[in-house]
């Protein structure tokens, strides 16, 4: 075996001091990946890497810049130790393009600069060094494999004597962070897609839910203008349409680029297929951006995650929507419009949908002619949609059976509940006020299934009268019973029932409530006809705060002369 000649003392010393400076590198870029380890949002990495860093190197100012997609100069995105005059000016050099030579020439390059004295270059104008009171640079590309991601510099205002370790510890940092800042960019594309999933998930009508489909589109890849194109049937589709959209590609789910018009003279426009979950196309997001993207690999996968996203939620308001407008024309159809005329009575009622973007309620009403009597109902089946539409359709007119075999509150309300229990479902319920009131004698008997207590308005006193008996909700529990009451009803007395959509008028935390309630009908009762009743008592909740849900308000009220 060959030794060769023995090293010198100076060599030896030169290896171990080479030695230490790698450990001692190693350890140091060991602790920053330490530091780095944890996934976080791109800012939050930042941070924390220029924090390390300007300790590792004992910097006095340390700053990360990015290029502009837009411009292609160069932008400040974290920075240490700068007062606010030097950041200002750092910032207006960056913006300038070859504003920042030294960090310009580091990213063109690829490769670590590491100046112990300034002085000693020529890409700096000494005037700008002691503007910035410059007196040492090193400069690092942020490498994601042979891509400049971005680039660290830090300042020092005197000349310093940097070695190997300095020089070892950039080249890995060179690495390490870039790497870690493409992590942090893909955790921080999935916190915002996440964000694009809530956002749309807030939306059931199509209308509203497009709008915020492109503003949630906007603000995840930073598109200048976002637009949804839907098409009325996937069978209306075929290439070289009208809209210019190449529907076979978008189809497959890829992100195409739109050649021509779809993108601005020194833009870019990019479209997504929006597919429903059998995979048949809704129609398309379309993004156009006014400066010459080139759609990386984090957007483009961005863009197909959130186009799969939209096109569940599109394909699920549009069935919303269908169902809404079914369960609008059987709601429709079980309003009764035509109701008999009481003699000796005046019979008014309204019934307004929320003013909520919500589903259809099932509120309803009825009065219609027994013998000697007339009944009086007003309901409410819990839920919302086609079901409860349906539901509230099968309650009415099961109460029209029971009340023509035997009128009497207590037994319509028994059968009722009964046949109610296990057809409405588990989680439902329902509310009601049944009434018979005797035009002979003037007497109103009533029972209630768990429905809000009614009002009688009191001519002769001017006073409003909470009208109660006890009484389960229906639906819930076979075989309860439930008791009547009995009022009579005066010379200008008036009956006003109404559903709990009138009561639960909001304002912030506080609820429009019985007592408003019976405040408004003691303040319009005496000089209203009924019609202009039920008008101003629902108005008045309006006024109150929102109203959320469907609501009824039905008045039946004695005239105080008998008709001719």
């Amino acid at each position: 075996m060959e030794t060769g000649h023995p090293a010198t003392r100076e060599e030896l010393e030169a290896m171990l001091s080479s030695a230490r400076a790698e450990a001692s590198a190693a350890s140091a870029l060991l602790t920053l990946a330490s530091r780095l380890s944890e996934m976080r949002g791109f800012e939050d990495t930042i941070r924390r890497a220029v924090e390390a860093c300007s300790d590792m190197f004992g910097a006095e100012r340390t700053y990360v810049v990015s290029r502009r997609e837009r411009s292609g100069g160069l932008q400040i995105v974290s920075s240490l130790g700068f007062d606010a005059d030097l950041l200002a000016h750092l910032k207006e050099r960056a913006g300038v393009r070859g504003g920042l030579p030294l960090m310009t020439h580091v990213l063109d390059h690829q490769e670590v600069m590491v100046l112990s004295d300034i002085s000693t270059t020529s890409l700096l104008d000494p005037e700008q060094a002691r503007r910035r009171s410059l007196g040492a640079y090193i400069g690092i590309p942020l490498l994601r494999g042979e891509e400049a991601i971005g680039g660290m510099g830090l300042e020092f205002s005197r000349p310093h004597d940097f070695g190997r370790r300095q020089e070892r510890m950039a080249e890995g940092i060179a690495r390490l962070l870039g790497m870690a800042l493409v992590n942090a960019r893909r955790f921080t594309m999935l916190t915002k897609i996440r964000a694009f999933g809530l956002r749309i998930s807030t939306r059931q009508r199509l209308s509203p839910l497009t709008d915020e489909i492109c503003g949630a589109a906007r603000d995840l890849v930073d598109a200048d203008h976002v637009e949804v194109v839907l098409v009325d049937s996937p069978a209306t589709i075929v290439e070289g349409s009208d809209d210019g959209l190449p529907w076979a590609q978008l189809q497959r789910r890829q992100v195409t680029a739109l050649p021509g018009s779809a993108a601005s003279n020194s833009g870019a426009a990019f479209a997504v297929g929006l597919l429903s979950s059998d995979g048949s196309i809704l129609g398309a997001l379309v993004l156009s951006f006014e400066w010459p993207l080139t759609l990386g690999p984090l957007r483009a996968e961005a863009l197909r995650v959130a186009a799969a996203q939209a096109g569940i939620a599109i394909e699920n308001s549009q069935r919303f929507e269908r169902q809404r407008a079914m369960a609008k024309i059987l709601q429709r159809a079980l309003v009764t419009r035509d109701l008999p005329q009481v003699e000796g009575y005046e019979l008014a009622w309204i019934y307004q949908a929320s003013e909520a973007d919500a589903e259809v309620g099932g509120d309803f009403y009825d009065v219609f002619e027994l013998d000697h009597s007339v009944a009086v109902v007003v309901g409410d089946i819990s839920g919302k949609g086609l079901e409860a539409a349906a539901q509230t359709a099968m309650a009415k007119y099961m109460l029209r059976a029971y009340a023509l075999r035997n009128p009497r509150p207590d037994s319509v309300l028994y059968h009722l509940n009964n046949a109610l229990v296990g057809r409405i479902g588990n989680d439902r319920f329902a509310t009601a006020f049944y009434g018979v009131l005797n035009t002979h004698d003037h007497v109103l008997e009533f029972a209630l299934g768990g429905h809000p207590p009614p009002f009688v308005f009191r001519a002769a006193t001017a006073t409003v009268e909470s009208i109660t008996v006890a009484g389960h909700l229906l639906g819930a529990f076979e075989e309860q019973t439930y008791a009547t009451e009995k009022t009579p009803l005066g010379p200008g007395d008036g009956l006003v029932v109404f559903t709990d959509g009138l009561l639960e008028a909001r304002q912030g935390n506080e609820l429009f409530g019985a007592q408003r309630v019976a405040a408004s009908i003691g303040r319009h009762a005496a000089k209203a006809s009924s019609e202009e009743l039920v008008r101003s008592v629902y108005e008045d909740a309006q006024s109150f705060g929102e109203v959320t849900d469907d609501t009824v308000v039905l008045t039946l009220r004695r005239l105080t002369t008998p008709p001719k």
